[in-house]
């Protein structure tokens, strides 16, 4: 047949005759209403699973690119028109099987069937018409799934809302995955359209789940934290290797939240406002449960250690290394949130709630932070202090000079067990701290000295001489290549 029509088409070309352009006109309409006929059943008629019916199928729909080129008549309108009377026929069908008993399953087998459809019709539409076959029926699709996917999604969310918080954990997944698959579907379909997709109804498909359900998915994403204590119960508190100073919970944790909690924040997209609040308050759960953890887990490091002796608290260490880490996670979700918010027609300019918000997350891991450095600290003074009495008392220069070295090798070695501990960022927070200490200590005894020195100055001068030797090296020990905070050895007032 297509060999007949190029033949007529060349004769037509050549000859002119009145008689062979009718001929073709009829013979073209005839083809053109056959072929419709068989499009308006397209799924009765081409199963596209044999590779004879997409043969089939792809000689009718290059025939109509033929047919169309040589006649006025619109061939291809008619068979799109076609086309979209057998989609529309198809999905009332599968409408059938989308009442409130269908199960998750059955709505995912349906998507399915209607994805694997267009992909494989898609590729033959490209080729013999370059169009797909899904921005032909784009439409029927639209109404198909606002029609009856959207009541199933409410009959979901409704036995969501209807169950009791804590015995809806079950309904409230499958809700979850009813999103998944949804948005799934949409993104696999929808880009292959030359339209833009906001004419369609069903990408407001966010607005068919609400935001109260959305509540309750952050609710269940919250009570997955309990886990979190398991992950610190087990933990060593030793670095994971001799270049990651973090130890086993962190990493446990930070791939829990992200598999429980970011996962499900960047699958919503949700573009309501209050989306961000449910969760950030998940975030704040569980990093206030790993840093309440955490905190629990190095208690016995607050009340062991020789007090002459400044060891460094390898285990506080790590700990501290830990909630650094959590800090900076929190942070990188911070980035996360702000790029949503700038993708968004709001912009930033409600995102002062939020970081109000993710202020107080940061403030629950600070705070056990600091509460941690504290300890760090003082697990360190008490072995300084005896070291600075016995430069203040020395009774000769030879021993003041030798007790002044060994408070100047304590300190440096403390600090640089330090550094070997600790991540840079809390070893800089940690020097921070601990400089402060040093400072308010010598200061501490500038005023004993001179409240003495009232009753005999030269009595106290070779103390004052000592004194003096250690402000001036003090600073060496804290001096560190690529320190970013340098220590001037000021000590004020």
């Amino acid at each position: 047949m297509y060999l007949l029509l190029k033949e007529l088409q060349l004769e037509l070309g050549s000859q002119g005759h009145r008689f062979v352009s009718d001929a073709l006109d009829h013979l073209i309409q005839e083809l053109s209403d056959h072929i419709n006929c068989q499009l308006e059943n397209l799924h009765e008629q081409y199963y596209l699973e044999f590779e004879l019916h997409v043969t089939d199928l792809s000689g009718a729909l290059s025939l109509c690119a033929l047919m169309d080129s040589m006649s006025p008549l619109p061939i291809v309108d008619s068979a799109r028109t076609a086309l979209q009377k057998n989609e529309k026929k198809w999905y009332e069908s599968l409408a059938i099987s989308l009442d409130e008993k269908a199960t998750l399953s059955v709505v995912a087998m349906i998507l399915d069937k209607i994805r694997t459809h267009q992909q494989k019709a898609n590729r033959l539409f490209q080729q013999s018409w370059n169009e797909t076959y899904t921005n032909i029926v784009m439409h029927e699709l639209d109404d198909f799934l606002v029609r009856s996917l959207k009541p199933w999604v409410g009959w979901q969310v409704e036995a969501v809302l209807a169950s009791p918080l804590d015995d809806s954990e079950e309904k409230t997944l499958d809700s979850i995955e009813a999103f998944s698959v949804i948005k799934t579907f949409l993104e696999d379909t929808f880009p292959l359209l030359n339209v833009d997709p906001e004419v369609l109804n069903v990408q407001r498909y966010h607005e068919w789940f609400g935001s109260r359900v959305i509540d309750r998915w952050f609710d269940v994403a919250s009570r997955a934290s309990e886990i979190v204590r398991g992950f610190v119960a087990a933990d060593d508190l030793l670095p994971l290797n001799a270049n990651v100073k973090y130890s086993s919970s962190f990493v446990k944790t930070a791939d829990a939240i992200n598999a429980n909690v970011v996962k499900l924040w960047l699958l919503i997209e949700w573009p309501e406002h209050a989306c961000s609040f449910s969760f950030i308050d998940c975030v704040h759960r569980w990093v206030s449960v790993y840093s309440a953890a955490i905190e629990s887990k190095t208690e016995s490091e607050r009340r062991s250690g020789d007090g002459n002796n400044a060891a460094v608290p390898a285990r506080l260490c790590v700990a501290v290394n830990d909630l650094m880490g959590i800090l900076m996670y929190v942070q990188q979700i911070r980035s996360k949130i702000v790029d949503s918010y700038l993708g968004s027609r709001q912009g930033l300019t409600r995102f002062g709630d939020v970081e109000v918000r993710l202020h107080s997350v940061l403030g629950i891991i600070n705070a056990s932070k600091d509460r941690l450095l504290d300890i760090i600290v003082w697990r360190l003074l008490p072995g300084v202090e005896p070291r600075l009495d016995r430069v203040l008392s020395a009774q000769t220069t030879l021993a003041q000079e030798a007790d002044v070295d060994g408070l100047l090798r304590s300190i440096t070695a403390c600090v640089t067990s330090l550094r070997a501990n600790l991540e840079a960022e809390a070893f800089e927070a940690v020097l921070v701290l601990l400089w402060a200490k040093l400072t308010t200590l010598l200061k501490q005894s500038i005023s004993r000295l001179r409240t003495r020195c009232g009753i005999d100055a030269r009595a106290y001068s070779a103390s004052f001489l000592g004194l003096s030797v250690v402000i001036q090296q003090l600073p060496k020990c804290f001096t560190f290549k690529g320190l970013r905070r340098p220590f001037s050895g000021r000590l004020g007032g």
